[in-house]
């Protein structure tokens, strides 16, 4: 009888670390790992390039476009991406999107719970978030430098053809 209680307490001892260790990891329940990230540009269909931070291309293809993207990237490493924007009319833009330690994540110190923290939320990617949910860029006009003022005389005749004579009062 005696090693039955004892059996029954081990068992009921470990069932217990086991459901604590599972749910000790406060950013993993709360939050997520993937997050929706919205990316366009003006103008659409501009080619769009997403890399990660070791360089890898995580998408190729054109605006707009939702990608799901991790916010880690390896245990305590938050993931950092690189956005490129280009197409052939206009300058190529460059963007960083990172991810932010994500605020559930503290929520394992008040329950004790050091095995989330250290282990399940970095392991998981949990600890991190991805704040924006849209990337939106406007891309510059290639050698645009501002507005220019050029003599009718020295335009193109193209130009010329489609011009508008205005006045103003005299």
């Amino acid at each position: 009888m005696k090693t039955t209680h004892t059996l029954i307490r081990k068992v009921a001892f470990i069932g217990s670390v086991s459901v604590l260790i599972i749910l000790s990891s406060c950013a993993s329940i709360i939050s997520q790992s993937t997050y929706p990230v919205f990316i366009d540009s003006n103008p659409t269909e501009a080619k769009l390039t997403v890399t990660d931070k070791g360089g890898m291309v995580v998408y190729q293809g054109h605006t707009p476009k939702t990608l799901k993207l991790e916010a880690g990237d390896g245990y305590f490493q938050r993931a950092f991406y690189t956005i490129k924007f280009e197409h052939p009319d206009f300058e190529t833009s460059i963007v960083r999107l990172e991810s932010k330690v994500d605020g559930w994540y503290f929520g394992n110190i008040p329950f004790f719970m050091f095995f989330g923290m250290l282990v399940i939320d970095p392991l998981t990617g949990s600890m991190y978030k991805i704040d924006e949910s849209t990337v939106y860029e406007t891309l510059q006009f290639k050698n645009y430098h501002g507005l220019h003022i050029t003599p009718f005389e020295k335009l193109p005749d193209e130009f010329k053809a489609a011009a508008i004579e205005v006045r103003g009062e005299q």
